[in-house]
């Protein structure tokens, strides 16, 4: 009788450039014939989904090997040349056998075998023109038991028998590991319209109406600046991303977020229209007033709320295309800020916006106090040949009229970025090195069952 047991030195999240060591126990009762002790660094892109055959359900899998390090820790090479077998024999006593692996970077291609055994395809990494992808972060994500997908790297030991039954005795640890932000492969097809980038800003407009009695309601396909019911504009939420530029395949981006940072330091805020302060004040007749007497201010809006989410987006293939969308609430923020339209500045055409295209605009810049928050950590933008993880920002910023605060208006943008891995002791000094390893996992990685579905679909 043999007892096998595996000691992994850290208990932690790797990352690239990390070594992952430990050792290989093995206690012998009596004695034992085997022919290797084998340690293996795996890491493995995982995907299973139910497929209708007309009369039921049968479940298909894929698999892809991302990793597949390997090292013999026994026999050493002194005793390999003592034997001319291939066959060794263990007697009574313990046995200790160290290992060490280290995580390799973005020049590591996965190793995508095919199996037999499983269905294989190479989905995203063809439709996303990948040619190779790196090593992914550890994810895990479960519907059902038949549909799930997983990124997972684990530590094998496999004691081999060269009897003619052969059987191996295997171990097995789970560990957890997230690439450097510059070794992650990412899909930018979420960020591109019509094979181009995406600007570095999204908006959307509605219009508005303000009525005689000083209340404010929601105008559909109108355009009109002036009737008799009461004076209709547009109003524009623009979210610019000011963060530093990245490269990808398609050019370079700023619409990347980096977690456990604030909001303001990658995202700009501010509503925009194409109407002056002093326009309106001229339509309503606030201008009209004696010598001496200052103008009154009848146009003023009240921002009344913020809300800010991260969406993560599932793909995953075995078969069918499978998805899923679940919603991460960072910032749900009441607000009572009044804000006149004579506060607004114009600014030039070429930086505003390309949905209100009129010869000037007027823009104010939202507090970053109002809308800033802590970017939660639930892990990292990437693609696989079978899984693929994109992520959205949703931003909504409520309005209301001043004299009318029960009819509220939501501005709503949602923006396609890149989520990467950030550290709370990031600067804006970019020379700054990051703390040696990744810690812990966040509380919600790997584990989204907490999380409100929005979609499902094939």
């Amino acid at each position: 009788m043999t007892n096998l047991k595996l000691e992994i030195d850290h208990d932690k999240v790797y990352t690239t450039g990390d070594i992952v060591s430990g050792k290989v126990h093995l206690t012998v009762d009596d004695k034992v014939d085997l022919t290797s002790i084998d340690v293996t660094l795996y890491g493995q892109s995982r995907s299973r989904n139910k497929v209708h055959t007309g009369q039921g359900y049968v479940t298909k899998l894929e698999k892809h090997t991302l990793l597949e390090l390997v090292t013999t820790v026994f026999p050493p090479p002194d005793i390999q040349s003592i034997s001319t077998k291939g066959q060794y024999t263990l007697t009574e006593g313990e046995y200790t056998y160290p290992f060490a692996f280290t995580f390799p970077d973005k020049s590591h291609e996965a190793d995508c075998k095919v199996e037999k055994k499983f269905f294989h395809s190479r989905g995203f990494t063809r439709r996303e023109n990948i040619e190779s992808v790196a090593l992914a972060p550890t994810y895990s994500y479960k519907w059902s038991f038949d549909e799930y997908c997983r990124v997972e790297y684990s530590v094998n030991v496999a004691i081999h028998n060269p009897s003619f039954f052969k059987f191996d005795t295997k171990v097995s640890e789970i560990i957890k590991f997230y690439p450097q932000n510059e070794d992650l492969t990412f899909s930018t097809k979420h960020l591109s319209d019509k094979w181009a980038l995406k600007p570095d800003f999204d908006s959307c407009v509605k219009d508005l109406k303000y009525l005689p009695d000083g209340t404010m309601k929601v105008e559909g396909f109108f355009t009109r600046l002036f009737s008799s019911s009461g004076i209709e504009l547009p109003m524009e939420l623009m979210v610019n991303f000011i963060g530093d530029e990245v490269d990808t395949p398609e050019g370079k981006t700023k619409r990347v977020i980096k977690s456990n940072n604030k909001l303001s330091r990658y995202v700009h805020l501010s509503l925009q229209t194409p109407i002056s302060g002093g326009t309106l004040r001229d339509l309503a007749g606030d201008n009209n007033v004696a010598k001496g007497d200052r103008p009154s201010d009848s146009f003023k809006i009240r921002i009344s709320g913020v809300k800010v989410k991260l969406l993560s987006r599932i793909r995953y293939l075995a078969v069918k295309q499978s998805r899923k969308t679940h919603k991460y609430e960072l910032l749900n923020k009441a607000l009572d800020n009044e804000v006149s339209f004579t506060d607004f500045e114009p600014v030039p055409q070429e930086k505003g916006s390309s949905i209100l295209r009129k010869k000037e605009l007027y823009k104010l810049d939202l507090d970053p106090s109002w809308f800033d928050c802590d970017i939660t950590d639930v892990g990292q933008s990437f693609v696989t040949c079978n899984i693929k993880r994109d992520f959205h920002l949703e931003i909504s910023v409520m309005i209301a009229a001043s004299e009318d605060l029960s009819n509220e208006l939501k501005l709503k943008v949602e923006c396609p970025i890149v989520l990467q891995k950030g550290f709370a002791s990031e600067s804006d000094d970019e020379t700054e090195k990051p703390p040696p390893g990744y810690g812990v996992a966040p509380p919600e990685y790997g584990d989204e069952k907490n999380s409100e579905p929005m979609e499902w679909g094939i």
